[in-house]
């Protein structure tokens, strides 16, 4: 008897685990849904106290379910980058090896720290020592 309610505790905290894993789950597929099915436009990035928007809102970023991501300049892809949501740290990691300098400020961990819906805007911030950057996309 002893040995079947091990048993069945077991199972039981086992499935409890991975209803959470599946909740997880569920919540990082609905940020990349919502990442993947929207092209997105720059409508604020500041490095420190510099206003940089106007260099930046020329762009559109298309983010693809593979984990890329294109910097799209008057129809034409100027640089693929790549990208990662990580749903528990509420972030996404870019990175654009090999663009210019200004898509390079773009790479990085950015800590996403409020979104509205629509039109879908979501708000970020990381830093690089003491010097913050932010940046706030808007769905096109």
């Amino acid at each position: 008897m002893r040995y079947k309610i091990l048993i069945l505790s077991f199972i039981f905290l086992s499935t409890l685990g991975a209803c959470k894993k599946t909740i997880n789950n569920i919540k990082e597929d609905l940020m990349v849904n919502l990442i993947t099915s929207h092209t997105w436009k720059v409508v604020k990035f500041m490095e420190g106290t510099s206003n940089l928007t106007s260099e930046y809102a020329v762009y559109d970023f298309e983010f693809e379910k593979n984990s890329t991501v294109k910097a799209v300049l008057n129809g034409v892809t100027e640089a693929t980058g790549t990208w990662v949501g990580d749903e528990t740290s509420q972030s996404i990691t870019a990175a654009f090896p090999g663009a210019g300098a200004k898509l390079s400020k773009l790479t990085g961990k950015w800590t996403v720290t409020n979104t509205k819906s629509l039109p879908w805007r979501v708000f970020s911030n990381r830093y690089e020592g003491s010097k913050q950057f932010i940046l706030d996309l808007q769905e096109k």
